[in-house]
């Protein structure tokens, strides 16, 4: 990221105080996590703003005082935040490959994965489709006695769901 920045001659301010960085890592809390503590850096998205808050509470004030001298201009923190987004290029993973199967098996797992139910409108949103979806979680396939379910088309905006 510094170099990046730096490449844009975002790194510095007017002050010449250098942009610091402290990588954090949101982490949804749905998530099954096994550590019992996370790494430095890791938080719980709906435990970030009570951990920075903390951490804020916790700063001396000559560090407070410090960390004035890097802040940015919104206009400068907007150009970093569009240059970020129009550089952005998503991962793309090579299942073929990785697990050695030919196309027409992703297709035919797609289209199982997401057959539209003629025309059932969700009774949730009125605007989707219901779709069969299939669930990975052992307790739902050992509950109803299968991995299929019908789940609106439009999650996760809608998320409702309903038992086949």
């Amino acid at each position: 990221m510094k170099n990046f920045l730096d490449k844009h001659n975002l790194l510095k301010n007017k002050v010449n105080k250098e942009l610091e960085f402290t990588p954090r890592v949101l982490i949804d809390p749905n998530t099954v996590v096994k550590n019992d503590d996370l790494p430095k850096g890791f938080y719980r998205s709906d435990s970030f703003l009570s951990n920075r808050r903390k951490e804020f509470d916790n700063e001396s004030i000559m560090e407070t005082f410090s960390s004035m001298f890097s802040l940015r201009k919104i206009d400068t923190i907007k150009q970093i935040a569009q240059l970020l987004i129009d550089n952005h290029k998503p991962i793309q993973f090579d299942y073929e490959n990785k697990f050695k199967i030919k196309n027409e098996e992703v297709m035919k797992i797609k289209e199982e994965n997401t057959q539209t139910i003629e025309e059932k409108t969700c009774p949730r949103c009125k605007k989707g489709k219901l779709v069969i979806r299939k669930t990975k979680n052992q307790n739902s396939i050992d509950k109803y006695g299968t991995d299929s379910f019908l789940g609106c088309d439009r999650f996760p905006k809608c998320r409702y769901n309903e038992n086949m």
